[in-house]
């Protein structure tokens, strides 16, 4: 059973991106990277919206 938390926070877009629709996305896996001493961290974040089923 998948548990979600919804939250609200604003990402910094490049220059040139076009942003966003509203609605509800998730954290594509090429988000994430491991850092020093096996942490994991957010890189460059993209975004994967969430279908309606």
């Amino acid at each position: 059973m998948a548990v979600y938390t919804l939250e609200k926070f604003i990402i910094q877009l490049d220059k040139d991106a076009s942003p966003y629709a509203a609605g509800f996305y998730t954290l594509d896996d090429s988000s994430f990277t491991v850092g020093d001493f096996g942490s994991l961290k957010i890189k460059s974040i993209k975004l994967i919206p969430i279908s309606n089923k």
